[in-house]
Formats: structure tokens, sequence, C-alpha cells
């Protein structure tokens, strides 16, 4: 665990976001009322066409990454890292003009 402020957190307890958000927001100059409900931004099925893409994206496979990029884009419609990589992969196609529609 560490010591925050005069409280110990442990990890076990990190799992309790909620409970973690309301006494870390005072501590931060915030209201603990303030605390939003924790929900995940990216679920696990999208990460994995997404670092099937960054992978191929590495090995100077741009227009196969493309493929993986738009697939994570898919399944989770909130994920921006996915289109913002799909457009790196048109920049190193030689595409800019594809690449900035889809920023």
């Amino acid at each position: 665990g560490r010591l925050l402020s005069d409280k110990l957190v442990s990890l076990a307890e990190a799992g309790d976001v909620p409970s973690l958000e309301r006494w870390l927001l005072p501590l931060l100059g915030g209201s603990a009322d303030e605390a939003e409900s924790y929900l995940p931004s990216v679920e696990l099925e999208a990460l994995v066409p997404f670092y099937r893409g960054l992978a191929l994206y590495n090995s100077g496979q741009y227009a196969d990454a493309t493929v993986e990029f738009y697939r994570a884009f898919l399944r989770n419609d909130k994920f921006s890292d996915a289109l913002l990589w799909e457009a790196r992969c048109y920049d190193a196609l030689g595409m800019p003009q594809l690449a900035e529609g889809m920023r």
C-alpha cells in the first residue's frame, strides 16, 4: 500500500473506484459530490484488434494495420485512439488527405 495523506490505500481498495474518488477529490481541491461513476472507455474486445494493429504498424504493414484499427473502432465507437492510429497509417501510406479526414 501507499500512504496518501493520512490514509493508507491498498491496491485492493483501488478496485473500489467510487469510494477512492470520494476520498481523493477533496484532497485535490474538488468536491466529493463531483465524483462520477467509473465506466471503462475501451472494452477488451476492442483492444485485441487495436494491439494487432499496433504490431502491424510497427512492422511497416500500414495497410493491414488500418483494417485492425477499424475493427477496434467498430467494436467500440468511443475508441478514438483506434481512429488516430488508423490516420497515422494513412499518413505513412502517403495519403495525408484521408488521414486528415480521420482526425
